[in-house]
């Protein structure tokens, strides 16, 4: 959609109460946005960001065709595309989701038409430590969500306002439908975003080093992202193509979770992967770090493993236990499936709203 036809349809309404930038896959970024979508006196979102997305109450405006080969351009034209939105047309919050570069952009659209700027981080803030532009972000916001208990606490310790800081659930609609352990025929998963961060070469050296001990093991991998061609190459430099099929993006995530045993996170950064709870949710130990509020859900040896960040043999060992072991596999397994139960009033369309309501105030 264009910059005009975007504020033609916010002037048919006369009022835009809700601005955000945002990038994410489509379905995490829905399970964000849901609670501010459901309230009755948001009239209207104006999202901004590269790829579009259509969804109820949502415009979305995004950059020109050939400019999205450029991020930079992109995000250019989409902090310009902010400004003149803007200047047509009032809205209450400027919303950013992750702090770079979308929270950044919703900074400097607050500051200059003077609306409150809301911070929602869906990495871990310690990822930003030392860096002025996010303590200043932090210090600016009228509200900051994080993922979970640890973010929390990490932004608490840094001086930030116990007030200003709130945990946000995704929206998340658990599967009824887990699989048989007869009908798992991958040993392990990764289901995510292809970047550095997520250290997929951590999670291929533990993969090598596993097939040491089980040279039949077979690992899927869900996903897409910039590092995808480095991945492959790591693939075939180890001679594991063989053991790992890449799947690339699939919309049916629990038919691959039910079709595997167990899941292997090897992030060098996180705040709380809706992955991981998907994966609980289906029956899968997950063999995790020890970063970011993956402890929110994560228990170690109750219904999942957790190890020391980065550390090859420590993940390797951690999933050749749940592999050979068939009796804690299975307690790990029954454990983790209870995350549905845990969780299903926290992450209900009416447990974000709430939550929400405490940001935006109650519905007028």
């Amino acid at each position: 959609m264009t910059i005009n036809q975007a504020c033609h349809n916010l002037a048919l309404v006369s009022v835009m109460d809700i601005l955000i930038f945002a990038g994410l896959a489509e379905h995490k970024l829905i399970s964000k946005i849901l609670p501010l979508v459901n309230r009755g006196d948001v009239k209207r979102i104006v999202l901004l960001r590269i790829n579009p997305l259509a969804h109820e109450k949502v415009t979305c405006v995004t950059p020109p065709g050939v400019l999205r080969w450029c991020q930079f351009l992109s995000y250019v034209y989409l902090f310009f595309a902010a400004l003149m939105v803007n200047f047509r047309c009032r809205f209450s919050y400027a919303i950013g989701i992750h702090f770079w570069p979308h929270a950044l952009l919703a900074l400097l659209v607050g500051k200059i038409f003077n609306r409150k700027f809301v911070m929602v981080l869906a990495e871990e803030p310690g990822y930003w430590r030392n860096n002025r532009l996010f303590n200043y972000a932090v210090r600016s916001a009228y509200r900051v969500g994080v993922r979970g208990k640890a973010s929390r606490e990490y932004l608490l310790q840094q001086g930030a306002e116990s007030g200003k800081i709130f945990i946000p659930p995704n929206v998340f609609a658990f599967s009824r439908q887990a699989g048989k352990e007869s009908e798992r025929q991958y040993d392990i998963i990764f289901i995510g975003s292809f970047t550095k961060v997520k250290r997929l070469d951590i999670f291929l050296d533990v993969i090598e080093d596993l097939r040491k001990r089980m040279s039949d093991v077979r690992v899927l991998i869900v996903g897409e992202g910039p590092v995808e061609s480095e991945i492959k190459k790591f693939i075939n430099e180890k001679s594991l193509q063989r053991q790992v099929t890449v799947a690339g993006y699939q919309r049916d995530i629990y038919s691959c979770l039910n079709g595997s045993k167990v899941f292997l996170l090897t992030s060098e950064s996180e705040g709380l992967p809706m992955a991981v709870v998907e994966a609980m949710s289906a029956g899968l130990p997950c063999v995790v770090p020890a970063v970011g509020d993956i402890t929110d859900v994560a228990r170690h040896e109750d219904n999942a493993l957790v190890v020391e960040p980065l550390n090859v043999r420590a993940f390797s060992e951690a999933c050749y236990r749940l592999l050979s072991d068939r009796q804690f596999y299975a307690k790990l397994s029954e454990n983790a499936r209870k995350i549905a139960q845990e969780k299903k009033d926290e992450y209900s369309l009416t447990g974000a709203m709430g939550v929400w309501e405490d940001v935006l105030g109650k519905e007028r």
